[in-house]
């Protein structure tokens, strides 16, 4: 975890981590058990390692709000220690048709690991990399300018989103 700053000004520098992330009730509605435990570990691994620097607000701790905008825009609200407050906006209608061939591939991919022979299952995991590499690509170029994270963050964030956009 990222120790508290003791400078007085905003610092573009040094990156800061997420601590906390909450998603929003009032944008994002409740699902059935399995998505919501989807949702719950996808949460968890981006806590667990993260790395985010937002310019105009203070390195350290921040805490995190992620929201639907009517716009079909994904919101992450991040704030600061020192109240500081930065609202980073990814349009999903990019992201998409990615989250939908990434959906394909790991259902093919857990399908195979029932039944299809190793290079069946390497290749749909090289697959499923690839467009999840793409996606976290997506996202780092949707928050430049406002904010840099790194590779592994932005991974995980795309599993969030993919899971908070899950239906069924």
């Amino acid at each position: 975890m990222a120790h508290p700053t003791d400078k007085s000004q905003k610092d573009d520098q040094a990156a800061g981590q997420v601590v906390s992330l909450i998603l929003d009730e009032a944008t994002i509605p409740r699902q059935r058990a399995p998505i919501e435990q989807e949702r719950r570990i996808a949460i968890a691994n981006l806590l667990e390692c993260n790395s985010l620097r937002v310019k105009g607000l203070c390195s350290g701790s921040y805490v995190a709000v992620v929201t639907i905008e009517a716009s079909d825009t994904l919101g992450l609200h991040v704030r600061d220690e020192q109240g500081g407050h930065v609202c980073l906006s990814l349009p999903l209608g990019r992201l998409a048709a990615l989250i939908k061939d990434y959906r394909i591939v790991c259902e093919n991919y857990y399908q195979a690991m029932v039944d299809a022979p190793p290079s069946t299952i390497e290749t749909l995991d090289e697959a499923r990399r690839a467009l999840h590499d793409d996606g976290a690509q997506m996202i780092c170029n949707a928050f430049t300018p406002t904010a840099d994270l790194d590779h592994e963050t932005a991974r995980g964030l795309l599993t969030l989103v993919t899971a908070i956009l899950s239906r069924s």
